[in-house]
């Protein structure tokens, strides 16, 4: 179900919408969509077994040669799943826009549309970096003057 144009002419317009007038979009074939989640959770998850692996035999054995495969390991998952996130990227918006499409045709059709694009996408998700680390140096900024805080209020006697 796509929203109406008196919704849309409400939204450009910049009026309040309700939250269940927002998510009309997800009423229609819900399975659709926790099927898609449940998919992408599955390839995720196969991606990420190499890197299991690799954290299970640094486990058994700790040497050297086991700590440089395992991390090895991990950067063949960490692109495996950046190549599945990427490739799969427009599943729920295909499904949100074309409600004739079954969850696979929607992964088929998503592969052949990022097909070409997969770097564009890549160089989007590598171009918020840095506000990414801005946000953890603040966090870890606030956190800090939360806990002198919390310190501060230990330290003072109630009597």
């Amino acid at each position: 179900m796509k929203l109406s144009s008196k919704e849309l002419k409400r939204i450009a317009r910049g009026q309040e919408l309700a939250p269940q007038q927002i998510f009309c979009c997800f009423r229609a074939q819900t399975d659709r969509y926790i099927i898609n989640i449940i998919c992408k959770t599955l390839l995720y998850g196969i991606c990420a077994s190499p890197a299991l692996f690799g954290i299970y035999l640094t486990g058994a054995n700790p040497s050297t040669q086991n700590i440089i495969y395992a991390i090895l390991l991990c950067a063949i998952t960490a692109i495996c799943i950046l190549f599945v996130n990427v490739s799969f990227y427009l599943t729920s918006y295909l499904l949100l826009d074309h409600e004739e499409l079954s969850v696979r045709d929607s992964f088929q059709k998503s592969f052949k549309l990022m097909k070409g694009h997969k770097l564009h996408l890549i160089c989007l998700y590598f171009s918020f970096i840095g506000m990414g680390i801005l946000e953890i140096l603040s966090m870890n900024v606030f956190f800090s003057i939360r806990l002198l805080d919390f310190l501060f209020y230990l330290l003072i006697d109630v009597d």
